[in-house]
């Protein structure tokens, strides 16, 4: 399928209207089949990167490799994990581990602003943790490209116990299916967190040939994924509307 042109105007479009695109999407087997390969690849490629960086931080040490290699392990455990919440529905479930994945991406982004990041984020005790590597603290080192109120959101429908998170619950959603929104919002963030990670990997290991191709694959599902989308789906980034 070729790429659609993305340009769409939303601001004449009901929430009846959005609402049918998202859940039409929902059941179209090439879209489906392209978000979860977007998860499913992505997280098998992570878990090799991280393992390959344990391996070499072992070899020639180094904080900011070994910080690398467990984020890595935890961002493929929770993008496996929330694909199979997603074909399983229970979409409580993944709205929490989707959380927890903002976070990584957050990590992951401030580590490629500066990779010192990583090493203070490994040498850091809990109380330091909790003071510098707030998801706060992490979205204002991004100088706006992270949005408050797109966390905030996460945590109402994924974080501690709110009111809000029924909508997950089935036959609780009066318009729009949750699965419809929270599996291509999941996608959207690992397209987010795989940015970073890309950026990242070869200034802290730039000689790894063999595994800097392995990534390409990731880059060819997310291409694939964004190809088969619809543009009205793929401009709900929230990257792309906290710039606006």
């Amino acid at each position: 399928m070729n790429k659609r042109k993305r340009t769409i105007t939303t601001d004449v479009m009901d929430n009846n209207e959005v609402s049918d695109i998202f859940d039409s999407a929902l059941v179209d087997p090439d879209i489906l089949s392209a978000r979860l390969n977007v998860l499913d690849t992505g997280a098998k490629i992570l878990g090799e990167l991280g393992s390959h960086a344990f391996i070499h931080g072992l070899l020639v040490g180094g904080k900011e490799i070994s910080a690398f290699s467990i984020l890595s392990g935890l961002a493929a455990d929770i993008s496996a994990s929330f694909a199979t919440l997603m074909r399983s529905g229970n979409e409580y479930s993944a709205a929490a581990l989707l959380r927890q994945l903002v976070e990584l991406e957050y990590l992951f982004f401030i580590a490629y602003q500066d990779k010192s990041e990583l090493g203070k984020w490994l040498a850091a005790d809990g109380d330091t943790l909790r003071k510098q590597f707030t998801p706060q603290k992490m979205r204002k080192k991004s100088n706006g490209i992270f949005s408050d109120q797109e966390y905030w959101t996460h945590c109402d429908m994924g974080g501690h116990p709110n009111p809000k998170a029924r909508a997950f619950l089935a036959g609780e959603s009066k318009n729009m299916k949750m699965a419809a929104f929270l599996l291509p919002d999941g996608v959207h963030h690992f397209r987010r967190l795989w940015t970073s990670v890309k950026l990242l990997y070869p200034i802290l290991l730039e000689d790894n040939k063999s595994q800097l191709e392995k990534m390409s694959l990731v880059s060819d599902a997310i291409e694939t994924w964004e190809a088969k989308e619809h543009p009205l789906i793929l401009s709900f980034d929230g990257m792309q509307h906290a710039k606006a």
